[in-house]
């Protein structure tokens, strides 16, 4: 009988070939763009290099001081007593908002104070700061990353050639710095030419031990050209007795079970730091999130982080509902008008003694048929407009990739959109009684 069905499905295709064609570029219009959004999602929220154990770390991101602000509004409260009218005044503090300085941290804060986090396997510090450097008459500008070497355990890097500072050559404030690909092709020419090169940033010459393949992912917590070994930052950092500075941390669990634990001693140990008498602040806070929930406070900032992932899931799946939703409402009439062009042949298929289960699975089975048909051509788009994405630079801190986890769950809703828009057309169709179906 699948036998049958196929064949007159794919008759069915080439009857009406406009229906047809409108049919296959909805599908594989809808897969591909679900594709790049989901292979999107996978680069950024996934686990691939280098952020593998991206499940089992902590950000410690910001530190805020501040002092919560509040008014007291006055109320007169009348009643009459013996015959006398009196009066009584009652007040009430509401809170007007907060006055607050908020920022990274220092490099004090994460070494004498979160680095006691516990339980945490290992945890790591670093910062960012931009370098301009010329070579040839040409002008490169760098994005440094100042870290030190539990960095390079704690974030899995691909090497394509050398290898990490460690952390005797961290103690010992050696010049030495990883390249990223790109950079060391563009500025030595290569890969293994970069290798043993000076680099001179700041008026210090580092010499390059390691080069690492390509990041996929926009986060600004491992992407980088150049990454040297904190101690050989401007000492100032290092010495600075104040709060905050340019640092973050990175703490990692030892499994995911402990994630939130280490999230509530790095919170805790975060509102003992003493506040320096000179700042007029009363209280402080240590910002601790989670990947999901670093992406969601960039994008909505909420006083509570927990209202941000909430907006930031809303946006995701809302976003997707509504695309999946329109293509297949256009799906549906155009299902509809296609079989009941067929109405004849249907009512003497049922003359004939076929059932109503029968009629409906026939189509249910064509519109997979299409589904799947459509499923292909939007995998060929995908890999297409993927390659020109990376290719373009249009997006240069991320790197798209095809992902046969990414293909299988796009095709699932795929295939979802295309029984969806054919159940109720074909429902419709095998009610239809012989009669009217034969005077169309």
């Amino acid at each position: 009988m699948l036998l049958n069905y196929l064949k007159m499905a794919l008759k069915a295709l080439g009857r009406n070939r406009m229906y047809t064609a409108i049919t296959l570029f909805g599908i594989s219009f809808t897969l591909m763009v679900l594709m790049i959004i989901l292979a999107l999602y996978d680069t950024e929220m996934g686990s691939n290099t280098p952020i593998s154990r991206g499940d089992r770390i902590v950000n410690a991101s910001r530190l805020e001081m501040f002092t919560e602000m509040s008014d007291t509004t006055w109320t007169i409260d009348s009643q009459l007593v013996a015959g006398q009218m009196t009066y009584d005044t009652l007040d009430k503090e509401i809170n007007s908002g907060r006055y607050m300085s908020a920022g990274y941290m220092s490099y004090r804060v994460l070494t004498e104070h979160l680095s006691k986090v516990e339980p945490k396997e290992s945890y790591t510090l670093f910062f960012n700061r931009m370098f301009t450097v010329f070579k040839d008459g040409q002008k490169f500008s760098l994005r440094g990353l100042y870290t030190d070497s539990e960095y390079w355990n704690i974030y899995d890097f691909t090497f394509l050639a050398g290898g990490p500072f460690n952390y005797a050559q961290v103690e010992s404030a050696e010049s030495v710095a990883i390249l990223s690909q790109q950079t060391a092709e563009d500025y030595f020419g290569g890969i293994r030419e970069a290798i043993g090169q000076n680099l001179p940033l700041s008026g210090r010459s580092y010499e390059i031990i390691g080069v690492i393949d390509r990041i996929r992912t926009s986060n600004d917590d491992v992407n980088a050209e150049v990454y040297m070994p904190v101690t050989t930052t401007v000492p100032d950092l290092l010495t600075d007795n104040s709060n905050q500075g340019p640092f973050q941390g990175a703490f990692l669990a030892a499994s995911t079970s402990e994630v939130e634990a280490m999230k509530q001693s790095m919170i805790h140990i975060g509102k003992q730091i003493p506040i320096p008498p000179e700042m007029d602040f009363e209280q402080i806070s240590i910002d601790a999130f989670n990947r999901e929930e670093s992406y969601a406070d960039d994008l909505f900032y909420e006083d509570d982080v927990r209202d941000s992932v909430l907006y930031f899931r809303l946006l995701l799946f809302v976003g997707l509902g509504l695309f999946i939703l329109i293509p297949v409402l256009n799906l549906i009439n155009i299902n509809l008008t296609r079989m009941m062009e067929r109405a004849s042949e249907i009512s003497v298929r049922k003359a004939y003694g076929a059932r109503r289960d029968q009629i409906l699975g026939q189509f249910l089975f064509e519109n997979v048929i299409v589904t799947f048909i459509g499923g292909l051509i939007g995998l060929g788009l995908s890999l297409f407009v993927i390659q020109v994405i990376n290719s373009s630079g249009a997006m240069p801190n991320t790197v798209l990739s095809f992902n046969g986890t990414v293909f299988f769950y796009s095709f699932l809703l795929c295939l979802a959109l295309g029984i969806l828009s054919g159940l109720l057309p074909a429902w419709r169709i095998s009610k239809q009684q012989i009669s009217e179906g034969l005077r169309q």
